[in-house]
């Protein structure tokens, strides 16, 4: 080897030296700058590159995680009925015994205002709960011995009945001349009539509400 190509071989390393110098100041920072051999620089680039491309590797595998986990979830919200977490709750069953009774009715027929003749019926409700009642929602529907259909009404809902007492509502209610059979009930004898009240819902005083089955 000649002096000069030693000398051009030793200034391209300088160059290679500088240029790495600048590359590791400008990316990894000053300290490794600072270094005085080209192979020291050149191991710590390698390793810095080593680490670098560990943490894609990382980053990588973490992102596949976090969209597959984005897919389950996308999937769960639209399949409720297959995921145990979002299975719907089983609808409550109404009660069959209302905790209100018709202890005694009666009714007479009447002429109203209007001149048309109406039922006056008289109602006897008790409260068998041990909390007071503020809001019934009920019918009551009156047939014959042979369970025929004769009338229907409909109590009145704001009644406050304490608990364990009774209440008496009295009401008039109007007659479809159209309907023979609701005629029957002022031509019937009492005894020959069977009166039931059935219980929709009952609202208690504190907010409470019994649902039940007819």
């Amino acid at each position: 080897m000649t002096s000069s190509q030693h000398v051009y071989e030793v200034r391209g390393r300088e160059e290679t030296f500088v240029i790495l110098r600048r590359f590791v100041r400008s990316r990894f920072g000053v300290m490794l700058a600072f270094m005085k051999s080209p192979l020291l620089a050149s191991s710590a680039i390698l390793a810095v590159c080593t680490t670098v491309c560990g943490q894609q590797q990382d980053e990588s595998v973490e992102k596949r995680l976090s969209d597959l986990e984005k897919r389950v979830t996308t999937l769960e919200r639209a399949s409720p009925i297959s995921s145990p977490l979002n299975a719907a709750s089983p609808t409550p069953s109404l009660a069959t015994k209302s905790a209100v009774d018709l202890v005694a009715w009666d009714a007479r027929l009447v002429r109203a205002e209007d001149s048309y003749y109406k039922y006056e019926i008289s109602l006897t409700l008790k409260n068998n709960s041990d909390k007071d009642v503020k809001y019934i929602d009920a019918t009551v529907q009156f047939a014959d011995l042979v369970g025929s259909h004769i009338y229907d009404i409909k109590v009145n809902p704001d009644h406050l009945i304490p608990a364990g007492q009774s209440i008496t509502a009295t009401g008039q209610y109007p007659i479809n001349q159209l309907m023979p059979e609701q005629a029957r009930l002022a031509q019937m004898k009492k005894e020959d009539v069977k009166a039931t009240l059935v219980v929709s819902k009952l609202v208690f005083t504190d907010n409470s509400i019994g649902e039940y089955a007819p």
